[in-house]
């Protein structure tokens, strides 16, 4: 590897400082550097300078580098393939043809690779450790050395990551059989990760073209090959492949209340766009059947739909054991339907009484030609359900059952179910559905960064990645999401789609809005419709226009420093109007690629719109880094993982000896929530909050919904919405759910003694009329309606509250000043604070902020030796001498003068940062019945104590008595208690178990010095 990091160290002098947007600058062509060079020791047909070598191949055979997975095997055949400038050997795809997309899950390819390759010998760092000079875009020969390196490339992998079946047939094709090699393969023999080894092939003939391998455990098989060649070197490499064996379904096929239903064909097939006849599509569903009362048998009686979203590929099983991933890789659609951080949601639907039907859209074969239903045209997976749904309802009425169905669609499942209910309703076909519930689905549109979609594309073209063009043809280019995606990075280069303007989406959003009943814009009318969904209705953006949201660097580690090799970088899109570059690629050696565009989108950043978040910049991060994402349990069927594959991010064509993050922003908006709703007119900032009833002026196509006050992932459920859902689902219409709170109930926020006032709602603020007012005791409810309420003040000097609840249980208090305010001033905890300790020689200050109405402030001396300035809410204190004492403070507005607050004032000999010398409450609040009193050890260590002995006439000299005074907040003495001193470890105890819970002081006096300290009961 270190080899081409130097020799491209050359190149890049051709070629750095470049900054072009998409592939205006060519990737160099060594061949025309080499005209001056003797190609006598290039003894291959590959020179591996011709491509990026992406697979290491150099390095592969080495002792920490010598498993093979089929993503590495397609990777190294394409590198081989342009590094014979496409003369031997063929593409990946061409000999996919041979072994891709075997529906087949027990028969297993292997291909082999064996191939000398070459690689130029020059080291720019001493020329002369090499062969090569390097000057004016041209290398010469320096010195003797051979201008070429050889390699022997020796790979041999089976062509299936995961297979099925407890006996796997292991076949060798001669059309997946690739060798150019002076030294060619005399023999190979093979173990298939058993205890035994077979000979496969041997002296220009297979032995076995295919042998059968049983196996007793689920988990990983490597593979051992050893190769011996006709110079009679020996060579041993190995492949991998998961296994699962068949046992692992069998529970499912044994469970009663489980019913599996595959290959469920339609009845009204659809021609997509680009298609010359019609065909008629195909879903799987299982029906969990519900499990309330005891029930034990397998009678569909109160059917709820659940479908599965986008999907490409059929990567995501209705449950973990209908997937060949193992557990730990694969999210099924029953795993996404979890709420409040991992509750099943289905089980709790069946004991309701529900018959849970999940509907997974897999891929199949149509007059030879392969369907991706997972990514197929909505349409056609539409006419799918309606076959389902004829199905269902015929199914019911078998059974005597009067109930109608409920369909949940999530994200695409949302589009495949709205179109399929509008289509029967314009056909005038009785769907019998009773609620359809749209979970985050993108009704008018949904986005992947453009930023991300054209580094997706950069590395393809630019980087020899065949995971890169896989992931951007499978996914980003698929039919649905070509369908769907607001903004469509283009193939070929050009100009890009933007807001909206891919002909695909504007053909589909155009049929789907023409879909259905006259008048209805495509949305099912005669059934109750709600939307969940996930972001923000307060107006909260994720993240910020235009700036940086992913960012990573490679370096290859050198003896005393690194150097880097690689950066990719992708920012989100910017405001509207503005122009900017979204995705960087650097890779030592080559051009820079990049990739610009301006915001035509005048509804803003779709990246950062409020909306149902998705982690694609997370998944890329963690995957280079070799992490695992922070956030998991996405459902929207995009995984960039798979791009990364068995090797990681190499194979997108940056590699390097270890990564470092720079930027990581994780979450982008994938369903913004405008989209979510279906708007009726979206000209407008979708940033905007929406946190009214928008119900009210008819803005959007639903009868309710529900929305967060913060972004949430999309497709979540959270406890709130969950049980919103499940009102709804026991027809219990529920009213909008959007954050808000009391600054929506209008009226005075003080009343004073006797006042009488009504608050009142704005009905399109408001998720609907208020079903239950409450008010406290120092209100009196005099009159309410569903938003209005008429309430008297019946407290001379407190503070009182209204309670609104809504229907779908959001409750909103809004607290009210009743009567004459007084003076209170909070600390940094919230309480009440009512000592203040000051330093003596050093004023002391008080300003109080509350009442803010007050129109005159009395300020009073109740005891204390200290002089005392006041000015209205302000007041300043100065003592020369330790003392304390208590000071009243009262204000007088618009409902008279207000009942006294007591301040303790205490003066003492301290630092200038304060601090009391004297005496301390061990704990405050005071959470037993006893009060602990502490001598400070400095007041200790300066008390003069007089014995008795010489002062026998008085009896205790008042030096050693420690006398305790305790108040309540009114100043009434309430206990008094004198101690002698306590010598020993200055500890005081007053038992105030009579006493309840609140706000008092505690006089301290000894040695004719007084302190006073609050002190708060909390038992």
């Amino acid at each position: 590897m270190r080899n081409f990091l130097t020799l491209f160290t050359i190149i890049s002098s051709i070629c750095f400082g470049y900054s072009q947007t998409k592939d205006e600058l060519q990737e160099p062509n060594i061949d025309s550097m080499l005209v001056n060079i003797d190609k006598t020791h290039l003894t291959s047909s590959f020179l591996y300078e011709r491509t990026t070598p992406i697979s290491n191949l150099t390095s592969f055979n080495s002792e920490d580098k010598n498993i093979a997975v089929l993503s590495y095997f397609e990777q190294a055949l394409q590198e081989l393939y342009k590094s014979s400038n496409k003369n031997k050997f063929m593409s990946y795809k061409n000999a996919r043809k041979f072994y891709k997309k075997s529906e087949d899950l027990t028969t297993v390819n292997i291909g082999v690779i064996s191939a000398k390759l070459n690689s130029i010998n020059y080291n720019p760092v001493d020329e002369s450790k090499g062969a090569l000079h390097f000057e004016n875009n041209t290398f010469t020969r320096r010195n003797d050395n051979p201008a070429f390196l050889e390699h022997d490339i020796l790979v041999i992998s089976p062509l299936l990551d995961f297979a099925h079946g407890n006996e796997l047939t292991y076949t060798f094709d001669s059309n997946l059989w690739f060798e150019d090699n002076v030294d060619e393969i005399k023999s190979i023999s093979a173990n298939f990760g058993t205890n035994q080894d077979y000979l496969i092939y041997e002296n220009g003939n297979y032995q076995r073209k295919s042998l059968k391998i049983s196996y007793d455990e689920t988990g990983y098989k490597t593979l051992k090959f050893v190769v011996t060649y006709t110079n009679g070197t020996k060579k041993t490499t190995y492949g991998k492949l998961h296994v699962k064996l068949k046992n692992q379904y069998q529970q499912l096929r044994n469970d009663p209340l489980i019913e599996n239903v595959e290959e469920f064909t339609c009845t009204i097939p659809f021609q997509g766009y680009d298609e010359s006849a019609p065909i008629c599509g195909e879903i799987d569903f299982r029906i969990f059947y519900h499990t309330n009362n005891g029930n034990t048998q397998p009678t569909l009686l109160k059917p709820i739909v659940i479908i599965d979203g986008f999907d490409p590929g059929d990567k995501r099983k209705i449950q973990d054991s209908d997937s060949d991933l193992p557990n730990d890789m694969h999210f099924s659609i029953e795993e996404f339907m979890v709420y409040d951080n991992g509750q099943p949601l289905i089980p709790t639907l069946r004991n309701l009484g529900y018959d849970v039907v999940l509907v997974n859209h897999p891929t199949y074969e149509r007059n030879g030609v392969t369907i991706d239903g997972g990514a197929d045209y909505i349409e056609r997976n539409a006419m799918n359900h309606i076959a389902l749904y004829n199905y269902l309802n015929g199914k019911l009425e078998d059974n005597n059952s009067d109930e109608e169905l409920v369909i949940v669609g999530p994200s695409m499942g949302g589009q495949i179910s709205r179109y399929a209910l509008a289509y029967m309703e314009k056909y005038n076909i009785d769907h019998n559905t009773r609620l359809w519930v749209s979970v985050d689905s993108p009704h008018l549109g949904a986005n992947i960064p453009l930023g991300i979609q054209s580094m997706i594309n950069l590395l393809d073209v630019f980087g020899d990645s065949v995971a890169a063009q896989d992931f951007y043809y499978d996914q980003l280019k698929s039919t649905a999401a070509n369908q769907q995606l607001i903004e469509q990075h283009k193939s070929g280069h050009s100009s890009d789609y933007q807001n909206g303007g891919s002909p695909v989406y504007q053909e589909y959003y155009s049929r789907l809005f023409s879909n259905g009943l006259p008048g209805s814009n495509g949305y099912p009318q005669n059934l109750r419709k709600i939307a969940i969904v996930n972001g923000s209705l307060n107006g909260i953006n994720l993240g910020r226009e235009g700036t940086e949201d992913f960012r990573i660097h490679g370096f290859a580690d050198q003896l005393w420093w690194d150097t880097k090799i690689a950066e990719m970088n992708t920012k989100y899109m910017p405001k509207s109007g503005q122009h900017q570059q979204l995705a960087r690629l650097w890779r030592l050696f080559k051009p820079l690629r990049t990739a610009s565009y301006t915001n035509i989108n005048p509804n803003g950043s779709m990246d950062n719109v409020p909306g149902g978040y998705y982690n694609s910049e997370d998944q890329i991060h963690a995957a280079v880094m070799g992490d695992n994402p922070d956030i998991f349990g996405f459902n929207n069927g995009i995984s960039f993982g798979n791009v990364l594959g068995a090797y990681g991010f190499a194979l997108l064509g940056i590699h390097g000896d270890h990564f470092e993050s720079r930027t990581n922003k994780k979450i982008h908006s994938f369903i913004p929530t405008v989209s979510a709703l279906g708007f009726y007119n979206s000209d407008f900032n979708w940033g905007n909050s929406l946190n009214r009833n928008l119900l009210c002026d008819n803005e959007i196509p639903f009868d309710s919904y529900f929305g967060p006050s913060r972004n949430e992932r999309h497709t979540s459920f959270t406890k709130a919405s969950k049980d919103w859902l499940l009102e709804e689902l026991a027809e219990n219409p529920q009213d909008p759910h959007f954050p808000f709170d009391a600054r929506r109930l209008s009226g005075s926020s003080s009343l004073c003694y006797f006042e009488v006032e009504t608050y009142s709602f704005d009905e399109c603020k408001v998720p609907g009329d208020v079903v239950n007012w409450e008010v406290s005791n120092s209100l009196q409810m005099l009159d309410n309606t569903g938003t209005t309420i008429t309430v008297k003040a019946t407290n001379l000097s407190s503070v009182g509250w209204i309670k609104a609840t809504f229907n779908n249980g959001i409750e909103i208090i809004k607290d009210l000043s009743l009567g004459a305010q007084r003076p209170i001033i909070y600390g940094e905890d919230g309480e009440q604070e009512a000592t203040f300790s000051f330093c003596t020689d050093h004023y002391g200050n008080i300003n109080f902020t509350t009442p803010s109405s007050a129109l005159e402030w009395d300020w009073n001396i109740v005891s204390g030796d200290f002089n005392m300035l006041a000015t209205n809410n302000r007041a300043q204190f100065f003592s020369y001498r330790p003392t304390s004492g208590i000071v009243t403070v009262r204000a007088r507005g618009n409902c008279g003068w207000s009942v006294p607050t007591f301040l303790v004032i205490q003066f003492t000999n301290c630092s200038d940062d304060g601090g009391f010398t004297n005496f301390r409450v061990a704990q405050n609040p005071v959470r037993s019945d006893i009060l602990e009193i502490i001598e400070t050890e400095e007041r200790q260590s300066n008390l003069n104590i007089t014995s008795q002995d010489e002062n026998n006439d008085k009896g205790k000299n008042s030096n050693t008595m420690v006398t305790m005074e305790f108040y309540d907040f009114s100043g009434n003495l309430l206990k008094t208690q004198k101690d002698n001193r306590n010598q020993l470890d200055g500890k005081y105890n007053l038992n105030l178990s009579r006493f309840p819970n609140g706000k008092y002081f505690i006089k301290i006096i000894h040695d004719k010095i007084e302190e006073i300290h609050q002190v708060i009961l909390d038992k």
